[in-house]
């Protein structure tokens, strides 16, 4: 007779004694007591953690075990009123733990008021008027689930681009009809397989119709911005006699000139960001070309190339995605998009960050239009 120990027991077991460690050596807690399979809520949490700190008021953990939890299933147990009604006289906390807790489990767990704790040790527990413990950063124990996108592609780019930007923000998709939308084109199976993934991390909603819907950009942008490849590599510094206000003009009028339906050349990073959402001034213009365009633009606008004192910075465009959408000036000189100009300048150093938080706040936010914009806060 086989007398091991299942594989979700062994876990739980491990993190049982990972949890008793971790509180047992904040001595201020007090002793801490640990109840197996809790009969209340028809044992569907695997531990019950009890112990009174020196606040005086008993807290109580109530933890559900889970091997490779995922944001799409979350919450693990539905919770009633009753379960926080009865244990008015000792607080009941709702607890992940988990081999791994990513970046975006603990995002979800904090949404639902819920705690977590991993085997590495990283934890963030909170009971409401009693205590806040958090420990982050230790690096993970187990192996991270390997994605099942790629956000960094360029065909990625062009999916979340078209989910996005706040014009779409309310859409309801079908893959097909996300894919029939993205610019340039993409594949049907690089669609599937995003979906797929964004799907498994709760950003977006199956809808009875079948279809999908975006509901929490802000913590999709901020992953992604992770993943977003810089321009760093493809950045060319040069120097123009022409003023900021005239280089953007001859890149209005080049785009003209050129007489094609799509943007040959834009304003971009913190250029566009002086357009779209003036914050951060500083002295150099910003311009994204496409790499065969970039002898013609440097003559249109009397550059060239140079090792410093550079006032004009050509990024060449790995992937027409970045024109996706443009804003305009008033004269009609394209700028990159609100989303593409975040991108960039996140990525961008030189207080890139704060004037892509600008941005965020001025337009991305208010133009999503949804209370899911708060999890950025």
């Amino acid at each position: 007779m086989n007398t091991e120990p299942k594989a979700t027991e062994r876990i739980d077991l491990t993190l049982e004694k990972r949890l008793q460690k971790i509180l047992g050596e904040i001595d201020w807690l007090g002793p801490i007591e640990v109840f197996r399979s809790p009969a209340t809520y028809g044992r569907e949490f695997d531990l019950l953690v009890r112990f009174t700190p020196r606040t005086g008021k008993t807290v109580e953990l109530w933890i559900e075990c889970k091997d490779l939890p995922r944001p799409s299933m979350f919450p693990y147990v539905p919770l009633e009123t009753s379960f926080f009604e009865d244990g008015a006289k000792a607080p009941r906390v709702p607890t992940l733990a988990a081999p791994i807790v990513t970046k975006r489990m603990a995002e979800i767990c904090k949404a639902h008021n819920w705690s977590w704790i991993d085997l590495a040790g990283n934890f963030s527990i909170s009971v409401p008027g009693t205590i806040y413990l958090e420990k982050t950063g230790r690096r993970p124990v187990h192996s991270r689930p390997k994605p099942v996108a790629n956000l960094s592609t360029d065909e990625s780019a062009r999916i979340l681009r078209t989910l996005l930007v706040p014009e779409n923000f309310e859409k309801q998709w079908t893959q097909r009809s996300l894919q029939d939308a993205c610019a340039p084109k993409v594949s049907l199976g690089k669609v599937n397989s995003l979906v797929s993934h964004l799907r498994d991390q709760a950003y977006i909603e199956i809808k009875t119709s079948g279809g999908f819907q975006l509901k929490d950009p802000t913590a999709l942008l901020r992953e992604w911005r992770e993943a977003y490849k810089t321009t760093e590599d493809r950045k060319i510094s040069c120097y123009s006699i022409l003023s900021s206000r005239e280089i953007a003009s001859r890149v209005g009028e080049l785009n003209r000139y050129m007489g094609n339906t799509s943007v040959v050349s834009s304003l971009a990073s913190f250029t566009a960001a002086e357009v779209i959402a003036p914050h951060v001034r500083q002295p150099r213009t910003w311009l994204y070309s496409r790499p065969e365009n970039v002898t013609e633009l440097k003559k249109a606008l009397e550059a060239k190339e140079v090792q410093s004192g550079a006032n004009l910075m050509i990024l060449q465009a790995s992937d027409d995605g970045v024109f996706f959408m443009p804003s305009r000036t008033e004269d009609g000189t394209p700028v990159t998009n609100p989303l593409q100009t975040y991108l960039d300048l996140w990525s961008g150093g030189s207080r890139g960050e704060e004037a892509a938080d600008a941005i965020f706040n001025q337009v991305l936010k208010p133009g999503w239009r949804s209370t899911a914009a708060a999890i950025f806060e």
